[in-house]
């Protein structure tokens, strides 16, 4: 029996494993696996993994908490959501290289989905400028033009604590979230950029049952 431990910017993990079967897969490991399949729901792994990532997100200026809605017409198929946010993704990329950000799909009670996003760029963009961009960039891309629509799409707020942010808030109700029934979702989170998030290093060991 082996107990791995991880430990992180106050959070310590002690996972153990049983069986050979339960521990994690070497590089030299010749066993086959099943393909993923269709992601539909947010598992509790997967819910896991993603309060683990925040958790281990450091503390420095530059976060932003966003969120994206869309309007009363929507479209009904998830792989036109996801394409929007590529498409967002592309824009803000280009006009901000050093940026990155994490996003969560909920859905609201009407059934629409929204997005939110927990972003990050070292260059402390100005707040308004950033909601100005966003916000001219989503209308575009949902292609509704209405005056009601732009003014309230789009959310973007400043993040000082991360513990603290809307963002935190809703993963933390993640539980709780509501999913229209027989509508097919694709993944619920997300990272583009994963390489401009600043992740603290983990700390790892073994243990003795001592």
């Amino acid at each position: 029996m082996d107990l791995k431990l991880t430990h992180y910017q106050g959070v310590m993990e002690i996972k153990q494993y049983l069986d050979d079967y339960e521990k994690p897969k070497d590089e030299n490991d010749s066993r086959t696996y099943s393909p993923r399949g269709e992601v539909n729901t947010l598992s509790r792994k997967s819910r896991r993994n993603l309060f683990n990532y925040v958790l281990r997100l450091q503390y420095r200026s530059g976060y932003y908490f966003v969120t994206l809605t869309y309007p009363k017409e929507y479209p009904q198929k998830f792989t036109i959501w996801k394409d929007n946010l590529k498409t967002l993704c592309s824009y803000l990329r280009y006009h901000f290289p050093q940026l990155g950000f994490l996003w969560k799909l909920e859905f609201q009670k009407r059934g629409a989905p929204h997005y939110h996003l927990l972003l990050f760029d070292p260059t402390q963009p100005d707040q308004e400028v950033l909601e100005e961009m966003i916000t001219g960039e989503w209308v575009r891309i949902v292609k509704d033009y209405t005056k009601k629509f732009s003014e309230h799409s789009v959310d973007v707020k400043a993040v000082h604590d991360i513990k603290k942010s809307g963002f935190y808030l809703a993963i933390y109700q993640t539980k709780d979230g509501y999913i229209p029934a027989n509508v097919k979702t694709g993944r619920h989170w997300g990272i583009f950029g994963r390489k401009q998030m600043p992740i603290t290093e983990q700390g790892k060991a073994s243990l003795s049952v001592d």
